[in-house]
């Protein structure tokens, strides 16, 4: 994948001085190669002064945790991650002094040794500014809003995220994923040479950082399933896919579905002799098809959709869900279970909403058929208040609109025997709602209850010929 992403570095400057004492109105330089340089704008009692990058106590490495499990190493001094884009922070100070003709900074770029012929980037400041300045990192659009970046040097809070788009000490270039960057700070010292104002650089060493290149930042994925070894397809292939629907589902539904659907034997033979792109990540290897068998559409708008567990509950309305399970198989319910829905007030209609989302976009109706189970835990001799019929209201939420009634204005559901309420032509939807619908009057004379028991629901394509 290796998309460039944009990555803030914000880079922070720490001041301290390392003096020696002279009887001296100028600062001497000692060159490695032996030559001096002079300053005459340098400290009074100043004689001689060294630069070399340091970086704070305990703030060197940071380490950052993805989704996963798995973890990277920054060779910077902190990281953040949001939404695939990474933020990084290097600090380090010098001992330069504050009235001395000179500015610091920082160059970054990728090669091994970088300096500011080669850089892509370089920060540099004066050193006008007071001890322990933090800068600010910005972000474009304020695309950052949590303060919980920051680090200490010697107990004080030197560097916190500020949103300033006026910030300073901070730059923004864009690193690929995979690759390594390569940094160090820098000095820059003016002198004057025969009456002309020169300048000189001393550099400190190299240091590095690596960009991970982890699945978690493989945009073309799904979060919900990508994992190692994964096929999926390419850009390309699910535009064209798209386009063959009547609208677009929702796309961590259909990566879901495809997974499904490659793991059945014709997906899996089908898949199995495409022609892949394989993208290596540090955790793991994605490939991408290029084009979506027509099997795959087919099995998409012909497959039935069946709830039977609350894991598609998408929401409840005054009630409490609990599955009962291992059912006696007389009463011939799908999976011998059903959901059962009671009202946290005897007194209030209730309801629940039902996530079939993936019935959206194939361009077909649906036959709709909801199994009711009869009470099974206790018997009707001891509980008679348990086995009253209840009465139900059937309605479709879209993904964006207004709840509509379907079927019939309401159905009577026994609870001594399993039913089924049949709607023939239902519309896609994003949810299914079952509301009860008993009155006052009825729960005061014993006629109905508001207890719901629902043990399937199955959504049967209906292909226009």
């Amino acid at each position: 994948m290796n998309k460039q992403r944009n990555i803030l570095l914000a880079a922070t400057m720490l001041m301290s001085g390392m003096l020696t004492v002279t009887a001296q109105n100028v600062t001497t330089l000692h060159m490695k190669d032996g030559t001096t340089r002079q300053y005459p704008n340098g400290w009074t009692n100043t004689t001689a002064i060294s630069f070399w990058e340091h970086q704070p106590d305990n703030t060197h490495g940071a380490t950052y945790e993805y989704g996963d499990g798995k973890t990277a190493p920054w060779d910077v001094n902190a990281c953040m991650e949001k939404d695939h884009q990474y933020c990084v922070a290097i600090y380090w100070e010098d001992n330069i002094p504050k009235n001395f003709d000179a500015r610091h900074g920082l160059c970054i770029g990728t090669e091994p040794a970088v300096s500011l012929e080669n850089c892509e980037r370089s920060i540099e400041t004066d050193n006008t500014s007071s001890s322990y300045s933090p800068g600010h990192l910005s972000l474009i659009g304020s695309f950052f809003t949590e303060t919980n970046m920051e680090m200490k040097y010697k107990g004080n809070i030197v560097y916190q995220y500020i949103s300033d788009s006026e910030a300073r000490n901070w730059m923004e270039m864009p690193l690929e994923y995979g690759k390594t960057y390569y940094y160090r700070t820098y000095a820059k010292g003016f002198f004057t040479k025969n009456g002309q104002r020169d300048s000189t650089l001393f550099y400190s060493d190299v240091k590095s950082f690596r960009v991970p290149n982890v699945m978690a930042n493989c945009l073309l994925v799904p979060d919900e399933i990508r994992k190692d070894g994964i096929v999926y397809p390419s850009t390309e292939a699910l535009t064209a896919f798209y386009n063959r629907l009547a609208t677009v589902p929702d796309s961590v539904a259909l990566g879901q579905l495809w997974l499904e659907w490659i793991e059945t034997a014709d997906g899996k033979q089908l898949v199995d002799a495409l022609d892949k792109v394989t993208h290596t990540f540090d955790d793991g290897v994605i490939q991408f098809v290029a084009s979506i068998p027509d099997a795959f559409y087919e099995w998409v708008v012909t497959r039935k959709i069946v709830v039977n567990d609350t894991k598609h509950i998408a929401g409840l309305s005054m009630n409490q869900a609990t599955m009962v399970n291992d059912v006696d198989g007389k009463w011939g319910l799908p999976n011998n279970s059903y959901i059962l829905f009671e009202p946290l007030n005897s007194a209030v209609n209730h309801y629940v909403d039902f996530d079939v989302h993936e019935s959206l976009g194939t361009g077909v109706k649906y036959k709709l058929e909801i199994t009711f189970a009869p009470e099974t835990r206790y018997e009707q001799a001891d509980s008679a208040a348990l086995f009253v019929p209840t009465i139900v209201r059937v309605s479709r939420i879209p993904p964006a609109g207004k709840e509509t009634r379907i079927g019939e204005e309401s159905y009577e559901v026994p609870a001594t025997e399993k039913s089924t309420v049949v709607i023939d032509a239902f519309d896609p939807a994003q949810c299914l709602r079952i509301q009860s619908r008993v009155t006052s009057r009825q729960i005061r004379e014993g006629t109905y209850n508001r207890i719901i028991r629902v043990s399937e629901i199955k959504l049967t394509p209906i292909r226009q010929e």
